[in-house]
């Protein structure tokens, strides 16, 4: 398949003066790369309509798609349309298709742009195709002025919206407007180095001769980081040559300098969490994970996703479920639109700040939609069926070895009527070893580095570190050992005060 390639043009001048930032070029090249499309330039031009029509005609010689973003309102500064005309030497014509339906949103006189300037959306290039990303095309007043209006194309220049907002939704239906029968997928791979990047050039050097051609690499340093300072790209059309690059540059870089880490631990979840017999864990954690995965799967199929929610309080526990949860919900609704999963989390009266950035973190990452409530947990309980009745259901992280849980079965119903879906045959160091090993939530490791004396966390008044985890360094002085190196699980609730 031919290389399909793009290029965009952002309009504004008050980009090139820094009074807005634009984002709209960034949310464009992610799409367009999972499409199979490589943007090879980005522009900002002026409200100009000489300079649109300039960058306009070199970019549509140049590559198979162009995007403008900005310029297309009512007012004086919105050139956009002057400016496509003028690139194709055309005039601007009115557009009644357009005018109607600008009307449906801006009501005014039908006859002329002076008595409404709305309608000067409607004053197009005359070659102009009109591409619908709603199908039914119905124009209510209750709908979205951007779900029911048009985008423009004229040639190969596909002209988008600058509110960020409505830039995000049409590229967010952006089928329609490339109609590309079939597309490459770029397959990503991502190598994290402990080591500046300096280091490894030779290593990185030997690797990019040899899969010329199959493969780019791309190396950028991270300064602050706290665990790496060097993360490589391996990117190829080719997920097999992909996955052989990044095997050789990890043989050939200095031992103990890979760096275990993952960016983006929902979108892995369902490929780790499914294909987690290929990862390096103990077939006992093997056995547990399988085990938790049917537990969830049996809660999901009993319950609709709006009747159930998590239980997340940001502990190791809840983690490994959270991940769980993520890729069985995911599976799940596969071919649904991505909705948030309904999230309670239950505060302590004097919370670690590091666990509420951690909980604000791991609801972005994982499209959590987050109550927060104060505890106790059966009061707070109380207090969100009463406001939600219907909640059934809720998914909660507990271990055989958590206290007053030695008993419990995977559903149980308490006297609130709420069933509570719990997954509780991993242990201690089964969830230590979930959570570090095989590239999986290593989010939390931030996490775990500024709190890695305590095993168990209350809140900051009645949590202390664990006396179990003290050893005597080589110098005398008195340390203690991270908290996921406790195997004993009688001894994890030991800095609980």
């Amino acid at each position: 398949m031919s290389d399909l390639t793009a290029g965009i043009i952002v309009i504004g001048d008050e980009v090139l003066k820094g009074q807005v930032m634009d984002t709209n070029s960034h949310v464009l090249c992610k799409r367009l790369r999972a499409c199979g499309i490589s943007v090879r330039k980005v522009v900002v031009v002026a409200d100009d309509t000489s300079e649109i029509a300039e960058e306009v005609v070199k970019f549509s010689r140049l590559y198979s798609f162009v995007f403008t973003s900005g310029g297309i309102g009512p007012t004086h500064d919105d050139v956009t349309y002057e400016g496509l005309a003028k690139a194709f030497n055309e005039p601007l014509v009115f557009n009644k298709e357009m005018a109607r339906i600008v009307l449906e949103f801006y009501p005014g006189s039908e006859r002329s742009v002076k008595e409404n300037p709305a309608l000067k959306i409607a004053q197009v290039p005359k070659s102009s195709e009109l591409i619908y990303l709603n199908a039914n095309r119905s124009t209510k007043i209750s709908d979205n002025f951007i779900s029911i209006m048009p985008v423009v194309r004229v040639s190969n220049v596909i002209i988008l919206p600058g509110i960020p907002e409505y830039f995000e939704y049409v590229v967010n239906h952006i089928n329609p407007l490339l109609n590309v029968a079939s597309r490459r997928t770029f397959y990503t791979l991502h190598l994290y180095l402990n080591q500046d990047e300096i280091f490894v050039i030779s290593a990185l050097n030997s690797s990019v001769d040899r899969f010329k051609g199959l493969v780019v690499f791309g190396s950028y340093p991270v300064l602050g980081h706290k665990y790496y300072a060097t993360r490589i790209t391996i990117e190829s059309v080719s997920k097999q040559a992909a996955y052989d690059a990044f095997l050789y540059l990890e043989s050939k870089v200095s031992e103990g300098s890979v760096v275990k880490w993952n960016n983006d631990p929902r979108s892995s979840a369902v490929e780790d969490v499914y294909n987690i017999g290929r990862s390096s864990f103990s077939a006992n954690l093997l056995q547990r994970v399988a085990e938790s995965t049917k537990v969830i799967e049996n809660c999901l199929d009993r319950y609709d996703s709006s009747e159930l929610f998590l239980s997340f309080n940001g502990g190791k526990d809840c983690t490994v479920l959270l991940h769980l949860v993520s890729a069985v919900f995911q599976k799940k609704h596969a071919h649904s639109k991505s909705q948030a999963l309904r999230t309670v989390y239950i505060q302590c009266s004097d919370p670690f700040p590091e666990v509420e950035s951690f909980i604000a973190e791991s609801a972005e990452r994982y499209n959590l939609d987050v109550i927060c409530m104060s505890s106790p947990i059966k009061v707070a309980l109380e207090k969100l069926l009463l406001k939600n009745p219907n909640l059934k259901a809720v998914l909660m992280g507990t271990r055989r070895t958590d206290p007053y849980s030695e008993t419990l079965n995977h559903f149980q119903v308490y006297a609130y009527r709420l069933v509570c879906c719990t997954v509780y045959n991993h242990l201690l160091h089964k969830i230590s070893e979930y959570l570090f090993g095989n590239n999986v939530c290593e989010e939390c490791l931030e996490t775990v580095a500024r709190l890695c004396r305590y095993t168990s966390l209350g809140s900051r008044a009645n949590t202390e570190p664990n006396p179990a985890l003290l050893y005597t360094a080589g110098d005398g002085s008195v340390k203690h050992y991270p908290a996921y190196l406790l195997e004993d699980g009688s001894l994890e609730r030991d800095g609980r005060i």
